[in-house]
């Protein structure tokens, strides 16, 4: 594994449109918008993608619930001398402690996951 799988994780999220998932990343600190629509934060390339395997009732209930949430956001890093494993973990943190306070479900999924 490199550094970069390292350092990249997924938020699945459900319980909101795209746009609304979008808006509440927009919204956090730091976060500006990039080429083809993507968020940049904290050397970062956020997108919201639809999750192929979306299910809202497989999402409702049961155990791994989160594989079948609406949506997945995928950050990316672009590596840089401020891109720690530290820092992915602060951010991981930043992202679903602002989508938690838009009454959304959250999950990460990351190598640093325990941490967060």
């Amino acid at each position: 594994m490199n550094h970069v799988d390292e350092l990249k994780f997924l938020v699945m999220v459900e319980g909101a449109s795209g746009d609304r998932v979008v808006a509440a990343l927009q919204g956090l600190d730091g976060a500006e918008s990039g080429e083809y629509g993507r968020i940049v934060l904290r050397g970062n390339h956020v997108d919201v993608r639809e999750n192929d395997d979306a299910d809202p009732v497989r999402a409702a209930a049961g155990e791994d619930d989160f594989l079948y949430f609406a949506w997945e956001v995928q950050v990316m890093p672009v590596i840089g001398p401020n891109v720690t494993w530290e820092s992915q973990i602060a951010l991981a943190r930043l992202i679903r402690d602002g989508l938690i306070a838009e009454d959304l479900r959250v999950e990460v999924l990351a190598s640093f996951e325990d941490e967060v």
